[in-house]
Parts: C-alpha cells; sequence; structure tokens
C-alpha cells in the first residue's frame, strides 16, 4: 500500500449521502469563495463550472492513485478448464484474491513460463488441478484486463468460491448531487482537500 497510512476497504456504492459531506455543487460553490468568484450571476464568474468541476476529478483521481484508498470487491466462480476471467471496467490493480478462503498469490508470466510453474518452455496452460496462483493479463488493446489462474481449474465452482479484492477507480463528479468517492464517510474528512486542489489550479491559470 502506497502513501497515505490509511487502509480501507470500501463499498462501491453507498445509497445516500452521509452527514457533512460535500456534494459538487457544494465544492464548486466552496472553490469559488477562495477564489473570489461569483457564486451566483454567471456573467461575473471567472471560471466556468465545467473548469471547476474538471479540476475537481482530477484531484479526485489524483488523490486515488497516489493512495489507492478506493477499493471493492467481487465474487466469481471457475469454470472447469477455463484459465482466465474479465475483470471489473473500474479495476485497476489486485490486492488479493482467495480460492475458497485461502490466499493465493499472483506470479508473473515470466514465472509461469519458467519458474514456479515447471522447468524453462514447459506449456503450464496444460495442467488442471486447484488453482494455486493467479496472474493479471493486461497485454489485449482495447479491452479490460483479466485475471488468470495456475493450474486452471479442474472443476466448475458454485456459490462465489473466488474472492477478488481490488482497488477500483473513482467515479466521476458529475451531477450537482454527487458526493467525492461515491459518497462514502470514511473519505469525508478529503473533500476539502479537492476544493484546495482545484482553487490553486484555478489560481494558477490567472498567473
Amino acid at each position: 500500500m502506497r502513501a497515505l497510512p490509511l487502509i480501507l476497504l470500501l463499498s462501491a456504492s453507498v445509497p445516500s449521502v452521509p452527514a457533512g459531506a460535500l456534494t459538487l455543487t457544494q465544492m464548486e460553490t466552496s472553490a469559488r469563495i477562495l477564489l473570489r468568484d461569483s457564486a451566483s450571476d454567471v456573467s461575473y464568474q471567472r471560471f466556468s463550472q465545467a473548469t471547476l468541476d474538471g479540476y475537481l476529478n482530477e484531484a479526485q483521481r489524483q488523490m486515488q492513485n497516489d493512495s489507492w484508498l478506493y477499493q471493492g470487491s467481487f465474487s466469481m466462480d471457475f469454470v472447469a478448464g477455463q484459465i482466465e476471467y474479465a475483470l471489473p471496467a473500474d479495476y485497476i490493480t489486485t490486492v488479493r484474491v482467495t480460492v475458497a478462503n485461502r490466499a493465493i498469490t499472483q506470479v508473473s508470466f515470466a514465472g509461469l513460463d519458467g519458474g514456479s510453474a515447471g522447468d524453462v518452455g514447459m506449456d503450464w496452460t496444460v495442467a488442471t488441478s486447484t488453482p494455486m496462483t493467479y496472474f493479471i493479463d493486461s497485454f489485449v488493446s482495447g479491452t479490460p484486463s483479466q485475471i488468470g489462474f495456475n493450474p486452471k481449474p479442474r472443476y466448475t465452482t458454485t456459490g462465489g468460491a473466488v474472492f477478488v479484492q481490488y482497488v477500483q477507480q473513482v467515479p466521476l463528479l458529475v451531477a450537482g448531487s454527487d458526493v467525492p468517492f461515491a459518497g462514502n464517510s470514511e473519505l469525508l474528512p478529503y473533500h476539502d482537500a479537492l476544493v484546495d486542489f482545484a482553487a490553486a489550479r484555478c489560481w494558477m491559470l490567472l498567473g
């Protein structure tokens, strides 16, 4: 885990706005106060709503990329003989993978081709058993990353035998009622930092 010492497992969806949270509209207003910009009369505004929203989203994205605070998880099942499975579209990187409540380790393609999977040149895609390692395949341009398992599963499972915890991309702030980090209450202290970032970037535009 990088940067900030806080380690959180966050839900991908929070149904309501927590008390004390800042919505996108409120952050726009707060940023304009810092900028001494008009919050009510568009004709007197030096910075457009699109400019402020762009910087607020940039701040949220950079904070996530630097800290990996926003995480999610999902369960899946094996299909007998199938090596790779699609990952969610908001996937950034994997935190932990378990099979039947047992953690398995990540392995690289180099390890599969000539190390942990056996002798150099061995076709590791042939063996079937209970998967002991996983790998991430991100090399197909224009398609979501895939998670693969070695050895490939011998049996089809049911009931979500595989559990994947991963770092997510944060949802864009678009509607005025949107709240940073999908409204997770654990991240309320960081809302003001997003406003400060956006205001600072606007001041830089003024020289």
